[in-house]
């Protein structure tokens, strides 16, 4: 049981918002208002205790886990619960792919179009990196190229995905690259689309401000929910996805999106947001030894913060 770990370690709390990030967009950016995202209502961030978040056990020193970084926030105002090397560049590997469909989503690529598939597809940097099994001519819906990118992490089908736009890699790149520049990300840098390059960098902070905008989104946050998926392509064929997040059968508290990756320089990585009762924890966590490791450590701190604070 959870209640009978003993852990132990230095609790880092910092009172200040993250870069000011969730007060700048949600006050000043149109994203947060067009018909896709959540709606902020201004009376609620007038309230004199809108940006505090209550100790309950004030004893509590925190949580000793052996992830290399990673950072917690209140996804409501932004206050840090907890982090460590929080400001350390590191790879992040498929958490690149929410970049990815981000900038596909803003962009407004067509969905419903069919796409065939080409060998520049199904030829991937990595040996044994995840994917789909796309087949050279067959013809794959935009849309489920987009569903199999997030839920199972396809690398194949994120290559299709971002050929559909019109725009070769590295143009695509700059874009993501541009979008991360607009959202203030100083220690993040994207070299490829689907992560499998070690060159895509970024820091758990900035990954916080990333994963805040994007699972503002209904649609990614959908998407990154789903356990499985499956679909038909236009010659027949069956393909099936199942979900890389783990973490989707915990009853300690609900799965709002989530987000994984992996490589070698990034071991184990995981973004998620979750709720309980009334309150919503962003988490990043990066540098986890094993795949079972990262859903253990995400789930005790998860554990350990909303029985520390309310």
């Amino acid at each position: 049981m959870l209640e009978n770990l003993i852990l132990s370690g230095i609790f880092l709390l910092n009172n200040n918002i993250v870069n000011d990030f969730v007060e700048k967009n949600i006050n000043n950016n149109s994203y947060f208002h067009n018909k896709n995202i959540i709606e902020f209502k201004q009376d609620d961030q007038n309230k004199k205790d809108y940006f505090s978040s209550t100790k309950i056990n004030k004893n509590s020193l925190g949580m000793s886990v052996d992830l290399k970084s990673g950072i917690m926030f209140d996804y409501d105002t932004g206050e840090i619960l907890w982090a460590k090397n929080e400001n350390e560049q590191r790879s992040i590997a498929s958490l690149t792919k929410i970049m990815t469909v981000l900038v596909f989503l803003e962009n407004d690529y067509d969905t419903s179009k069919y796409l065939k598939i080409e060998k520049s597809d199904i030829d991937l940097e990595m040996e044994g990196a995840a994917k789909l099994g796309l087949r050279v001519g067959d013809e794959i819906n935009v849309e489920d190229l987009l569903i199999a990118s997030l839920v199972g992490s396809k690398n194949d089908a994120v290559n299709a995905l971002v050929r559909s736009t019109g725009l070769s890699d590295e143009e695509y790149v700059n874009k993501m690259n541009e979008k991360a520049k607009f959202l203030g990300l100083q220690d993040t840098h994207f070299d490829n689309v689907n992560g499998l390059s070690s060159y895509n960098k970024s820091t758990a902070k900035d990954l916080a401000k990333l994963f805040y905008y994007a699972f503002s989104n209904k649609d990614i946050k959908k998407i990154s929910t789903m356990t499985k998926y499956t679909f038909t392509s236009k010659s027949g064929n069956v393909y099936n996805v199942k979900s890389t997040d783990k973490l989707l059968s915990t009853d300690l508290f609900s799965i709002l999106a989530g987000k994984t990756g992996y490589l070698d320089d990034a071991q184990y990585c995981f973004a998620v947001l979750t709720k309980n009762k009334n309150k919503r924890i962003l988490g990043i966590f990066l540098g986890n030894e094993t795949d079972e490791q990262r859903f253990y450590n995400a789930k005790v701190l998860n554990w350990w913060a909303y029985n520390n604070f309310k």
